[in-house]
């Protein structure tokens, strides 16, 4: 900032909040919608951001949160997946079929062992989890075509990180936390 850049960060998710801290320094740091900013919603504010610069140099931090649970990407991408298939395959398994529409606490309960792990809900967490990347994907692509109209790609540095993988059904468990697993942390 002290260098004339413009800082600016967005963040979808809410454990990169500014209440962690993680918004000191930016000149402007926008916290997530609730919990959540959907990638569509997280692109539009960073394009919007961004028109608003006017060929400033800047600098800028974007978070995208989608492939989180619960797994619920636009239809057209769930579509690509196969999703409702597969959603309609846990309908008659205890706990799943609440995961399946959406809820939470289900989720919650799977994560902590309360249901059996099978290997349709596997399969559709598989393919709920890909599609939510795949729209991660397209909003990324989506920020980088937007960059390239507005004449600010081939000057800019671009660096994307993960913060960590998923446990979609791997050795019986679920989620991402507390757990070094390599389909975690590769």
């Amino acid at each position: 900032r002290a260098a004339g850049y413009r800082t600016a960060g967005f963040s979808a998710g809410a454990l990169s909040g500014s209440r962690w801290g993680l918004g000191r320094g930016f000149e402007l740091y926008r916290d997530p919608d609730r919990f959540e900013t959907k990638g569509d919603r997280q692109t539009a504010y960073v394009e919007e951001y961004l028109e608003s610069i006017d060929g400033q140099p800047f600098f800028l931090f974007v978070n995208y949160f989608d492939p989180h649970a619960m797994f619920q990407a636009p239809e057209e991408f769930e579509a690509l997946f196969g999703v409702d298939e597969l959603r309609d395959r846990i309908d008659e398994l205890p706990m799943w079929n609440r995961v399946g529409r959406g809820d939470n606490e289900a989720w919650q309960a799977v994560v902590s062992g309360a249901a059996e792990p099978h290997p349709d809900a596997n399969a559709y967490l598989e393919a709920a989890y890909g599609a939510e990347v795949a729209f991660m994907d397209h909003q990324i692509g989506r920020l980088m075509a937007f960059l390239q109209h507005r004449g600010l790609y081939e000057s800019s540095t671009i660096i994307l990180a993960a913060d960590h993988g998923e446990l979609l059904g791997e050795h019986g468990l679920y989620s991402h936390g507390c757990r070094l697993d390599p389909e975690l942390t590769e």
